[in-house]
């Protein structure tokens, strides 16, 4: 919290040196890097991603490992073409690599090319029936995208439900799609419900919004947003 505290505020030199500390401390490394990525994005500093990437986890350039962070950092900045792109260069060198099947069809989807998503992200999820993350994903892609474009928020909520079963009910991303899927099916109150115990569980982590998925913020903005139309019926 303090590092996502001193980045945002731009206080980049304190930011930096306390990454410095954590990475003599031995901190996971790819944490660490995303860190430094963020770092670098909030600077301005495109070309120090790459050195960045070499000099934390060693990857040389061209890696699909490096090729699939910097993807991510494509996307965070909004360049979601490019980010596909770079995506197809590792699918080209790991055509079978589910993760990155996975990265393309949520990339596909952020540039509404829902089609395409839906169908990469079922073959993903064919493959593995068992894993709550891709699971999730392609409710998430059910729920946002029009009918019209292959979207089913009933299929949603089901496939919605299975990731959250699949995590016991205690990872407020699969719940959060769950209450997107509620959401585009209708079920407001359930929605609610569900967004709560997510800001309930993201509040009790020590770092809420590390990693990827919706920031406690977001999630409070959702809830609060869902409810006011319940408020003004209250008082009409």
């Amino acid at each position: 919290m303090l590092l996502d505290a001193l980045i945002n505020s731009e206080r980049f030199e304190e930011a930096a040196g306390f990454l410095e500390k954590l990475q003599g401390d031995g901190v996971d490394a790819n944490w660490l890097a995303f860190k430094w990525l963020n770092l670098m994005r909030m600077r301005g500093n495109r070309e120090g991603v790459m050195s960045t990437l070499h000099e934390v986890m060693n990857l040389p350039p061209g890696d699909p490992a490096m090729l699939e962070m910097l993807a991510d950092q494509d996307a965070a900045d909004g360049d979601h073409a490019h980010a596909i792109s770079l995506v197809d260069r590792v699918l080209k060198a790991r055509p079978a690599h589910l993760p990155s099947l996975s990265r393309k069809a949520l990339l596909l989807a952020r540039v509404n090319r829902w089609q395409e998503a839906i169908g990469l992200q079922r073959q993903v999820v064919e493959r593995l029936p068992f894993n709550p993350l891709p699971i999730n994903n392609l409710a998430w892609m059910l729920a946002k995208a029009p009918r019209e474009c292959g979207g089913d928020p009933a299929e949603a909520v089901g496939l919605a439900e299975r990731a959250c079963a699949l995590t016991l009910n205690e990872t407020p991303n699969a719940l959060d799609t769950l209450a997107e899927a509620l959401l585009a099916k209708g079920l407001k109150s359930r929605a609610v419900s569900v967004t709560k115990k997510a800001i309930a569980i993201k509040e009790k982590l020590p770092r809420p919004d590390a990693g990827k998925g919706a920031t406690l913020e977001s999630l409070k903005r959702r809830l609060e947003e869902a409810t006011k139309p319940q408020s003004r019926e209250r008082e009409s």
